[in-house]
């Protein structure tokens, strides 16, 4: 049985690339996923046919983030801001 079987665990930015996979094994894993994102550059069809609650928030947003922290045993923080490269 994996270590996280029947853990609660928030992924911030849990839509975004990187983010979907390791929110797709954490629920491989029979971990209750929440997901915090804000969408900027994350994607819910990443989350297609996952059983996760998704928040749609900024971890830059107190409130937001202390909903989804709630009641949460583990954190994988991977919220970030995609980099542009400028001509």
């Amino acid at each position: 049985m994996s270590r996280v079987h029947g853990v609660r665990v928030l992924v911030t930015g849990g839509a975004g690339f990187i983010g979907s996979e390791v929110v797709r094994q954490l629920c491989n894993d029979g971990a209750h996923v929440t997901v915090l994102d804000n969408f900027t550059s994350g994607k819910i069809q990443y989350l297609k046919g996952l059983q996760v609650k998704v928040v749609k928030g900024d971890v830059c947003d107190k409130e937001s983030l202390s909903d989804a922290l709630k009641d949460q045993e583990i954190v994988f923080h991977l919220a970030a801001l995609p980099r542009t490269e400028s001509a």
